[in-house]
């Protein structure tokens, strides 16, 4: 018999910086553990909540952003498809947000290894998408205009977006760049390099 688990992405809160950690498995998880990988403007600062929670498991996170979760009581997360963790982050990223080197158990004195698979990697911000609505357009601009000209205060989010070529300053040539790649529908999260 063929154990699988399958490990996704569930719903992304910007607002709170928390990414549910879905689970897909065929036979109960007697441990876990998994790499959230990113780039280094983004940090993993704990995991809570979900079926592990729910079934005792103590689930932590390292500084090399592996997420290890297990059971000192022997409980197992039994069999279904549910959110496994939720995972809170700081930071803000255009690049893409992976899965990777899962190893996840079932059984304890005689565990077995799962076959891990995993779901698409995911993208959180977006530059120039000021206003986080998931589309780039005349809206952004406003805001930041509106920061050029100091009559908004903003948060450290709308600032990282703010600088759409990324140069350290929020200025006219965010705007044009903003502008052209509207017109040119060039907009996927990214500037179109100069």
């Amino acid at each position: 018999m063929n154990l699988e688990a399958t490990l996704s992405f569930g719903e992304v809160d910007l607002a709170s910086q928390t990414i549910e950690i879905h689970l897909e498995n065929s036979a109960s998880v007697s441990g876990f553990q998994f790499l959230l990988s990113s780039d280094d403007s983004l940090d993993f600062i704990d995991s809570y909540g979900g079926s592990a929670e729910e079934n005792g498991f103590t689930v932590d996170i390292g500084d090399n952003n592996i997420v290890l979760g297990f059971s000192l009581s022997a409980t197992e997360i039994p069999t279904g498809s549910d959110v496994l963790t939720i995972v809170e982050f700081d930071g803000f990223t255009s690049n893409e947000i992976c899965l990777s080197e899962g190893v996840i158990t079932s059984g304890y004195e005689d565990a077995q290894y799962l076959d891990v698979s995993y779901g698409d990697c995911i993208s959180l911000y977006s530059k120039g998408d000021v206003n986080m609505d998931g589309v780039l357009d005349v809206l952004d601009i406003v805001t930041i205009v509106n920061i050029i000209f100091e009559t908004i205060d903003p948060d450290e989010y709308e600032v990282w977006a703010s600088d759409y070529n990324s140069d350290g300053e929020i200025n006219i040539m965010d705007i044009v760049q903003i502008v052209n790649c509207i017109l040119s529908d060039c907009w996927e999260g990214e500037p179109e390099p100069s």
